[in-house]
C-alpha cells in the first residue's frame, strides 16, 4: 500500500550512518521503489530508513509500505536487525558475470555483428590463402 511519507514516524534507529544515498536514489528514480518500507499500525518505521530518505530527496509524497502488527520494542528492533543482517551481497565473480550478461542483453546486435564480421574475415583469409 502507498503511505503518506510525512505520516511515517521515525524513532531512534540502529543505523546512525546512512552512507552515500546517491546510488539508491538514482535506482529509485529509474526503477521505482523495489522493496517496501515496513511500518507497524502506529505508522512507526521498522525498516527502510534509507529508502525513506531517498524518497524525500526525490520529493515523493508517498512510499510503498508493508504494515505489520508489531508493537513491542523488542520485536521492532529484531525486525530492523533481520532486514539489515540477513541479506548477502553478490560475490565479485557473480557481479562480473551479471554485468557481462546485462551488456549482452542490452546490445544483442553488437555481438551478432561482431561474430558475423569475424566469420567473414576468417572466411576471406581462407579463400585468399588457397
Amino acid at each position: 500500500m502507498q503511505l503518506d511519507i510525512n505520516k511515517i514516524v521515525i524513532n531512534k534507529r540502529v543505523r546512525r550512518n546512512t552512507g552515500d544515498l546517491s546510488q539508491l536514489a538514482e535506482s529509485m528514480e529509474k526503477y521505482g521503489q523495489m522493496h517496501p518500507v515496513i511500518v507497524n499500525k502506529k505508522m512507526e518505521l521498522i525498516s527502510g530508513y534509507r529508502r525513506i530518505q531517498c524518497a524525500r530527496q526525490l520529493n515523493w509524497k508517498t512510499v510503498f509500505a508493508l504494515v505489520v502488527d508489531v508493537n513491542s520494542d523488542a520485536e521492532k528492533l529484531a525486525m530492523e536487525l533481520e532486514e539489515n543482517l540477513r541479506r548477502k551481497d553478490f560475490t565479485e565473480d557473480e557481479k562480473i558475470e551479471a554485468f557481462k550478461k546485462l551488456a549482452k542483453l542490452n546490445r544483442p546486435n553488437f555481438f551478432s555483428r561482431l561474430f558475423k564480421a569475424l566469420s567473414q574475415f576468417f572466411k576471406g583469409l581462407f579463400k585468399s590463402g588457397k
